[in-house]
C-alpha cells in the first residue's frame, strides 16, 4: 500500500532526476537468492539521496565509490520526464540504469532511493546464466568506472573458497525441499563458483578492452 506515492515523494525536490524502490525477496525464494539480493543497494531499509555539487567531487571517488554512488535500478523506478528527454537511456548490453545515473549525476541532478516503495523481486537463475550476466555487468562497471572487484587469480580463488563456504552453510541451515534437493545443491554451489568467476573475467575483459557494449538483453 502506498507504493506509488512513496516512489513519487522524492520528486518534491526539484533536483531529483530519478527514484528507485526497494526490492524484497519472494516468499518462496531460496536462501542463496535472499543473500544475493541483500548485497544490493536496492534491498536496504534506509533511504538516501545522492548528488554532487561539483564534478571534481565525483572524480575524486574511488572506482567502487563511483559505482556505489551510481546505484540505480530500473526494476522499479521513476524518472523525471524533463531530465529523461535530455538524458535518455542508451542501448547497451546491460546496466543502462547505472550508466544513466552516471549521466544525470554528472549533470548536477540528484538520485533518490525510496525504500518505502517496495516490490517483490528475486530470481532463481542457474550458474550459466549468472556467469554470463555477472561477466557483462563487471565488464561494464570497468568501462564506466574502472571497477575490478577481483583483479587477480589469487583474489578469485579466495572468493571461491569464501563463497563455497557461505553457500554450504546456507544449505545446511536451510535445507532445500527433499523434492529437487540435489538440483538445488548443485545450483547453489555452482553459483558460488559462477559469481566470482564472472566478476574476475568481466573486470579482466574491461581492462583489456575485450568486447564492446552492444544492444542486447540482460
Amino acid at each position: 500500500r502506498g507504493w506509488l506515492s512513496a516512489l513519487l515523494a522524492p520528486f518534491d525536490d526539484a533536483r531529483v532526476a530519478g527514484a528507485f524502490a526497494r526490492q524484497l525477496p519472494r516468499a518462496d525464494s531460496s536462501s542463496v537468492a535472499r543473500l544475493a539480493l541483500a548485497r544490493w543497494q536496492a534491498s536496504a531499509a534506509t533511504p538516501r539521496v545522492v548528488r554532487f555539487d561539483r564534478a571534481e567531487d565525483f572524480s575524486a571517488l574511488s572506482p567502487l565509490e563511483k559505482a556505489d554512488a551510481c546505484s540505480f535500478d530500473n526494476v522499479c523506478s521513476c524518472v523525471r520526464r524533463s531530465v529523461w528527454r535530455r538524458h535518455p537511456f542508451r542501448e547497451t548490453d546491460i546496466a543502462e540504469d547505472v550508466e544513466w545515473a552516471q549521466s544525470v549525476l554528472g549533470a548536477g541532478h540528484a538520485l533518490s532511493y525510496a525504500p518505502a516503495a517496495a516490490v517483490y523481486h528475486s530470481h532463481e537463475r542457474g550458474p550459466a546464466h549468472e556467469l554470463r550476466r555477472t561477466f557483462l555487468i563487471h565488464r561494464r562497471l570497468h568501462q564506466l568506472f574502472g571497477v575490478r572487484a577481483l583483479p587477480t587469480p589469487l583474489g578469485l580463488f579466495s572468493a571461491w573458497a569464501s563463497q563455497l563456504a557461505v553457500h554450504s552453510r546456507l544449505l545446511l541451515a536451510d535445507p532445500p525441499p527433499r523434492d529437487g534437493r540435489t538440483r538445488e545443491v548443485v545450483r547453489s554451489l555452482g553459483l558460488a563458483v559462477a559469481w566470482p568467476l564472472g566478476q574476475y573475467l568481466g573486470g579482466l575483459a574491461g581492462a583489456r578492452g575485450w568486447g564492446r557494449p552492444r544492444p542486447g538483453g540482460s
